[in-house]
């Protein structure tokens, strides 16, 4: 085991701004109490099927109150003189709509953007342009850590994944370890994930926390990176994370 080379976070987590349990004041509360590291509050936002399901952050309303009790969490770490670092993030859902995406998320607003569902080559260009946009924003100076959540590599055929990894090595996106649906990282993906690690894709870790109970169990996650031999691919992550909260 290599619990001890990973840095103690979840850079997926869920308030009750969407469908999680707990307040971000909580989450944080418990995560002080782990000795975490990092912690990313990634609340879901949508206009699709899900919005009609589950609580999601779907106008500028609800994200404005969102991100400012993010930043007011992140001025109590720091008066706290904490070591843990609570990242700024969202979810989003790509079956909402591009004009949805583009009129409600501002990219400067967040540290960390997760995107779920990346199930097509089509779903691909739809991100390709999203991304595209936001890059083309006047006075926006860099992006936000960008990445996939919870990605199924069986929804591309073997061939295909190549098109993927080309993807996220041009765009700069990191691929997510989700302790919630470790079956994505089965050993049946074998030449999928050696591709990762030969490209060094960056990979984040998380558990798709809806409860502070599961705050930190990643256990299925680290065995996998372990598995694969991905430390340096997290490593290159965290050195991304780090960079951008350099004072």
């Amino acid at each position: 085991m290599i619990y001890r080379e990973i840095s103690k976070s979840n850079f997926h987590i869920h308030s009750n701004f969407s469908d999680g349990k707990n307040s971000v004041m909580e989450i944080i509360r418990a995560a002080l109490i782990l000795r975490m590291d990092y912690i990313a509050i990634t609340d879901h936002f949508s206009n699709s099927w899900k919005s009609n399901i589950i609580q999601t952050l779907n106008s500028k309303d609800s994200i404005i109150e969102y991100i400012d009790t993010l930043n007011l969490c992140q001025e109590y770490l720091t008066n706290l003189n904490s070591n843990l670092v609570l990242l700024k993030g969202i979810e989003v859902d790509l079956y909402s709509t591009d004009d949805f995406i583009e009129k409600n998320l501002s990219p400067e607003n967040f540290d960390i953007v997760l995107f779920e569902y990346l199930e097509s080559k089509e779903e691909i260009t739809f991100l390709e342009n999203i991304i595209d946009f936001w890059r083309n924003m006047e006075g926006l100076n860099q992006l936000p850590l960008l990445g996939i959540a919870h990605f199924d590599p069986s929804v591309f055929f073997k061939d295909d994944h190549d098109v993927l990894i080309e993807f996220l090595e041009s765009y700069g996106l990191f691929y997510e370890f989700n302790e919630s649906y470790s079956k994505f990282f089965s050993s049946k993906y074998d030449d999928f994930f050696e591709k990762i690690r030969n490209k060094r894709i960056p990979i984040s870790i998380g558990c798709d926390s809806h409860d502070i109970r599961n705050l930190y169990s990643v256990e299925k996650v680290i065995d996998a990176i372990e598995n694969y031999d991905l430390i340096k691919n997290y490593d290159k992550f965290l050195e991304s994370v780090r960079s951008a909260f350099k004072s």
